[in-house]
């Protein structure tokens, strides 16, 4: 006779032997939403490297078939070639991966458009598995229409490439040939640059539904294990807990970090584009003085992009960097700060005041010097050129035990609709060629690391007041 004893048991064994294949099967399928977590995304970025070696190759063959047309010079054909073959390249490899050729085939047309070796069979299964789906539908028909944009471009370069063979160009076909081309590169930089933003929408919709797919079966596996261990229930929900936390900010830091790559090439590439377009224009000046005019531009273009990558390296020390809380001089870091402004040309046009009642505070001194570097230089640079009494004051003060720092100005002051905007990433107003759009946002991270708070108060063409308020750490 068998006992219930032994029917309970046998019952118990197999529900902790269906238990372990379940949670074991959740393993392996988490471990394949990882596996093609990390492949679509690494195929994604591979994409949008290819698009920016695109972008760049049409741009130069757009540059070297204008330089062509208007000197003539054969070398200027062949960089053309050399550049449009990047392209071109990019177009033999799509148009082999619709008609369903050798591999061998697509990777030619592929390395000729500058991918690295090693995407190239990444970006090879990618297309194929989702070249039908919502994921990559809308990015290959705008690849595709970018394409038919090169071919024109090419066959315009290939008629006037004959022109200029049989006899010299008139103004006028000179005129209208770079119409053309300026009208073509307008119209591909927008295919260029919509292929990139849809290519990481989708990407960060596919990661989003991984993410989900992560927590749901992250959840059911510890749910398995909690059958097995109750004594550490406790630990693992806390677990569960942290690791869904880690999740989102990698997430958020993931999107935060499309955004940043892709202005941040482009941000970076249009000083350069201008500088190479201002030195090309500056070889054809006759005049001496009006080269002048051009390297002052240069310089000026050069300066910005010497602040622009200044910022960049403040990011990535407030990224990096632990909070280091110490013992600080509040009034040496200010006097530091305003003797590191002072000698600009703006800052010398400037009454700079200092109004600091704290003598010491607990704090990180390098973010702190960050906050008030962010602040004095903003608004020296934001400075108003058609006042003549132009000044700026640095008050601290210690209000219901907050540290407060205050840096007000008589700028140009900013819109009211703008106050939000301004400590985005990238945010810069319509009518400024003078920030990066960089700063306000370091100001804002650092803040939000030391647990403060920031308001802004401005009027136009009156001035502003940042204030920043700190607590006791």
């Amino acid at each position: 006779m068998i006992s219930p004893i032994d029917t309970n048991e046998k019952s118990h064994t197999r529900k902790k032997g269906n238990v372990f294949l379940f949670a074991l099967f959740s393993s392996i399928l988490l471990i394949g939403i990882n596996y093609y977590t990390i492949t679509i995304l690494s195929d994604v970025r591979a994409y949008v490297n290819g698009e920016s070696e695109y972008s760049k190759g049409q741009k130069d063959a757009s540059f070297f078939l204008t330089a062509y047309i208007d000197l003539r010079d054969e070398a200027y054909w062949h960089q053309f070639n050399k550049s449009i073959s990047v392209p071109i390249g990019d177009r033999i490899a799509r148009v082999n991966l619709k008609a369903g050729s050798d591999d061998s085939v697509i990777a030619r047309g592929f390395l000729a458009a500058r991918n690295h070796p090693d995407d190239v069979a990444g970006m090879i299964w990618m297309f194929r598995t989702f070249q039908h789906t919502w994921f990559m539908e809308e990015p290959i028909a705008i690849w595709r229409d970018a394409d038919s944009l090169n071919v024109q471009l090419v066959q315009l370069a290939n008629d006037m490439h004959t022109k200029i063979g049989n006899r010299p160009l008139t103004m006028e076909e000179k005129e209208n040939s770079v119409r053309m081309i300026n009208a073509l590169s307008s119209v591909l930089s927008e295919k260029e640059h919509a292929f990139s933003g849809v290519l990481g929408s989708k990407s960060r919709a596919i990661s989003s539904l991984l993410l989900v797919a992560n927590i749901l079966f992250i959840c059911v596996i510890l749910g398995s294990l909690t059958y097995y261990v109750v004594s550490m229930m406790s630990k693992l929900d806390e677990s569960n807990r942290l690791l869904g936390e880690k999740n989102i900010e990698l997430l958020n830091a993931s999107k935060e970090l499309d955004t940043f790559v892709y202005s941040l090439s482009h941000d970076l590439r249009a000083p350069i584009t201008s500088i190479k377009g201002l030195v090309y224009i500056a070889h054809q000046e006759p005049n001496p003085d009006g080269v002048k005019d051009y390297l002052v531009m240069i310089d000026g273009l050069i300066d910005k992009q010497d602040a622009f990558i200044k910022e960049i390296i403040d990011f990535f020390r407030n990224k990096r960097s632990s909070l280091v809380v110490k013992e600080v001089s509040l009034a040496t870091v200010v006097d530091d700060v305003v003797n590191n402004n002072k000698y600009t040309e703006l800052a010398q046009q400037m009454e700079i005041r200092k109004e600091v009642n704290i003598t010491t505070i607990q704090c990180d001194e390098l973010r702190l010097k960050m906050i008030l570097n962010n602040l004095v230089s903003n608004a020296i640079k934001y400075s108003d050129p058609n006042k003549t009494d132009r000044w700026l004051v640095v008050r601290a003060n210690r209000i219901e035990g907050n540290v407060v720092i205050e840096v007000e100005d008589n700028g140009v002051g900013i819109e009211k609709e703008n106050f939000e905007k301004i400590f985005q990433m990238f945010f810069v107003t319509s009518n400024d060629n003078r920030g990066t759009g960089l700063g306000l946002y370091i100001l804002k991270q650092n803040v939000e690391k030391l647990k403060g708070e920031i308001s802004v108060s401005s009027e136009v063409n009156v001035g502003t007041k940042i204030s920043v308020s700190l607590p006791a750490l």
